[in-house]
């Protein structure tokens, strides 16, 4: 009897390490994919900040096209503007009456 007793015991404990080497690895388990929640949070609002960054680069890039523009428009007024001072000067240069 006291035999069946011990064999019991030992599967008891047997059954007991079994069990917290299972807790264990479930504590590993949970840990790792907390872990892993974390990265896909963080790589979600990594991805909302490139789309953010990636908009206002557009933005950006729209508002240096207009300046470029801009910048055209007024380089060919001040062509325009040089000119007609090349004109007056040539005339008055040559005797002629500056129109008004």
């Amino acid at each position: 009897m006291i035999d069946k007793i011990n064999e019991l015991d030992e599967r008891v404990t047997a059954i007991v390490e079994r069990l917290r080497a299972s807790r264990q690895k479930v504590d590993e388990l949970l840990a790792a994919n907390e872990e892993l929640r974390i990265q896909t949070e963080k790589a979600g609002a990594l991805g909302d900040e490139n789309r953010a960054l990636r908009e206002k680069i557009r933005g950006l890039e729209e508002e240096v096209a207009a300046f470029q523009e801009r910048e055209g428009e007024i380089r060919g007024r001040l062509q325009t503007i040089l000119e007609r001072i090349s004109a007056l000067e040539v005339e008055i240069q040559e005797g002629g009456r500056v129109p008004q």
